[in-house]
């Protein structure tokens, strides 16, 4: 605290005062100095205490919202935790459906294969019943001609049927 303009002067002339042997005007100036000294050091104090109380204060603040903060943060690594493992979940069930549909595609393709195999028996069945079997019912044809005929037949239906 540094003493005020007034205070300095009072100081001066108690020090005069003492000088000059003037005890009792000594007295009353020095009590007048304490006095406003008292008043100026009550207010630095209460200075002092109002920032000690705002910084108090502050503190309660920042610990609060440390605890908010770090609350916030536990919640947010739960929730990075749990989505890791929904994840984790997922990833398993693109695996097996993946696997799924390579199965399903093999199987298409399977089935695509026996299915052209099964055109073609029917097709050459037909070409058979078309070009053998066809002038054999309407007896078209005459002796050496039916022999082929039928050995074609023959041929045809241990190939594809009569196996």
């Amino acid at each position: 605290m540094k003493p005020s303009g007034e205070a300095h002067v009072l100081m001066n002339k108690v020090v005069t005062a003492a000088q000059c042997g003037q005890k009792e005007e000594a007295c009353t100036l020095l009590g007048r100095v304490l006095a406003r000294v008292g008043v100026a050091l009550e207010a630095d104090v209460c200075q002092a205490q109002d920032a000690a109380d705002k910084a108090t204060n502050e503190h309660q603040d920042c610990v609060t919202k440390q605890y908010s903060a770090e609350l916030a943060l536990k919640k947010a690594k739960r929730a990075v935790l749990d989505s890791k493992v929904e994840l984790k979940v997922a990833s398993k069930a693109i695996g097996t459906e993946a696997r799924g549909i390579a199965a399903a595609d093999k199987q298409k393709r399977s089935a695509a294969s026996k299915v052209q195999m099964w055109d073609n028996r029917k097709r050459l069945v037909q070409e058979v019943e078309e070009n053998a079997f066809q002038p054999l019912k309407e007896a078209s044809l005459d002796g050496p001609a039916v022999k082929k005929q039928i050995k074609y037949l023959r041929k045809a239906g241990q190939k594809n049927w009569l196996r």
